[in-house]
């Protein structure tokens, strides 16, 4: 039986989505934070196990998760409690821990973000 907390029943192998994810792919490792929360977790695919790891500086949802060529995981914007927001931070899957980094000038959420060829990412 699932929770409405739980993302996957691993007895069945399926998933089941109740709101939007943001995630990034590491690996076999998947790193997911999802509704205002600061917390994330990650899904270690070789193991079929979840585990907690760094949380964020601000709690947030509906911002993008993007992975960078360093395996490092970038989290642009999003919505806070009440407002759209500039804020971003990297996650870094060999320290588990979030760094604060520079604000984007305008503030997004529910937006869309895509790493190039350059390394740079365009949202």
């Amino acid at each position: 039986m699932m929770s409405m907390n739980s993302l996957v029943a691993l007895s069945l192998l399926t998933w089941t989505i109740f709101t939007e994810v943001e995630s990034g792919s590491l690996n076999s490792r998947i790193n997911v934070s999802a509704g205002v929360l600061a917390s994330s977790e990650i899904f270690d695919s070789s193991v079929n196990q979840w585990k907690a790891t760094g949380s964020m500086a601000t709690p947030r949802e509906y911002h993008t998760a993007t992975l960078l060529n360093s395996d490092k995981v970038l989290v642009i914007g999003g919505e806070g409690f009440a407002d759209y927001m500039t804020s971003c931070e990297i996650y870094d899957p060999s320290t588990g821990q979030w760094d604060v980094i520079a604000s984007m000038k305008t503030a997004r959420a529910d937006h869309a973000a895509i790493l190039l060829g350059s390394g740079k990412v365009l949202v």
